[in-house]
């Protein structure tokens, strides 16, 4: 699949292997992390400019990976045929509890120790690792509001597929502006992407909004050529065994596809693909993941925020007006760990708090009728204020972002 994305005209270079010039460049800005698992033992490598250190990971074996990637990803696909099911959703969410916990100690306190926590790191994740939110490994911690510390707490992850790739993501990011937004979203299936494409909208200085009928694959694409951030709110499906047929479902059940994107030859600052998921490949894995998110960057983006699983279009919401809020055009991988580790922590009373005050107050990243829509739905649900209803790693971890 990568050979025949590589004979497109223009892309001879997609997922290429590149040399230790293109590695030390890509750790020059911050540390490059390499995550492997093999046998008999696991691997990282940690780069600082032209300086790498080998961290040994004995637990991190090609069968420990596998066989764990398979049964969460198993029970996933289980929870995802019947969404209605408590007791599906309850295994996924513990099956998802425990990968993230054997990620900790096989694979991610080691690197973190060696990198010192540093506000970000970009990190290469190999195999079936790229399936795996890294970021969401955790510990228990009884200082803290969950009584967990998570990778998260300690450094932004901004992954990518290859050193190449994200060297590349830093020039763009480093020459593109955020200026216009083009927000597109499926409020018929999805009722909360309307009011987070408003915050989107409202976020930038010049913004065009499409739904509906005139949300075309032309409408879009046209769009995408005038505009800096693409805010899509909608489903999408990553087909990993044949990657070009990956897509975006637009409203009207119509399909951008990543073969088509990729012909677009692209300029933006960042991609936000809100309230998608992936379709995944069940138990017959394969050895490389080629999703949305690094097409994406193939195609022209310089980062993108993209989930790894489906999740409440209400607290992906919340997650996305408070990741609008604090980027201001810095580290969209700072912005997201941010508002990650907020909608985590936060309580219904300090969010109900925050956000009338702010409706008050006028606040400009909060538009009114927006806000209220939001802020009138959780308060709908049956909650104590000192609840933390959004502390679970299936919800505000899905999203992760890829790039610069």
């Amino acid at each position: 699949m990568i050979a025949e994305i590589q004979r497109v005209d223009g892309f001879e270079d997609f997922l290429a292997t590149p040399d230790f010039g293109d590695v030390a460049r890509a750790a020059g800005v911050q540390p490059l992390v390499y995550l492997a698992a093999a046998e008999p033992g696991g691997l990282a490598l940690v780069v600082r400019g032209s300086a790498v250190t080998d961290v040994e990971l004995p637990a991190l074996t090609a069968d420990a990976v596998r066989s764990r990637t398979e049964g969460y990803l198993r029970d996933y696909e289980r929870f995802r045929r019947d969404t209605d099911s408590e007791e599906l959703r309850a295994a996924w969410r513990s099956s998802l509890d425990e990968v993230a916990r054997w990620l900790w100690d096989a694979a991610v306190a080691p690197v973190l120790d060696e990198l010192g926590d540093p506000p970000e790191t970009a990190v290469v994740p190999c195999g079936l690792l790229g399936l795996l939110p890294l970021h969401a490994a955790w510990t228990e911690d009884a200082t803290t509001p969950t009584g967990r510390r998570y990778a998260v707490d300690r450094t932004a992850f901004a992954y990518g597929a290859n050193a190449r790739a994200l060297a590349a993501c830093r020039r763009r990011a480093e020459a593109l502006s955020a200026e216009r937004v083009l927000a597109v979203y499926d409020s018929a299936r999805l009722a909360y992407t309307e009011p987070e494409a408003v915050i989107a909208a409202n976020a930038f200085a010049a913004s065009e909004l499409l739904t509906g009928d005139p949300a075309t694959v032309d409408a879009v694409e046209q769009g995408l050529r005038l505009s800096d951030v693409f805010h899509a709110g909608c489903h999408g499906r990553a087909d990993f065994a044949d990657p070009l047929r990956s897509y975006l479902l637009l409203p009207g059940d119509r399909r951008l596809e990543l073969e088509r994107i990729l012909r677009m030859r692209l300029r933006l600052r960042l991609a936000v693909l809100s309230a998608c998921e992936s379709s995944l490949p069940g138990t017959e894995l394969p050895d490389e993941v080629v999703g949305l998110p690094s097409g994406l960057v193939q195609a022209g983006v310089a980062g993108v925020v993209a989930t790894m699983w489906v999740t409440g279009q209400h607290a992906s919401a919340l997650l996305i007006t408070r990741f609008y809020r604090d980027w201001q055009g810095g580290s969209p991988a700072l912005a997201l760990a941010g508002a990650q580790r907020w909608l985590r922590d936060v309580t219904v009373a300090q969010l109900e708090q925050e956000w009338e005050t702010a409706l008050d107050d006028g606040a400009a990243w909060l538009p009114p009728e927006a806000g209220e829509k939001l802020l009138t739905a959780l308060l709908d649900r049956d909650l104590a204020p000192g609840d933390r209803p959004w502390s679970g790693i299936d919800v505000w971890a899905a999203a992760a972002f890829t790039g610069a």
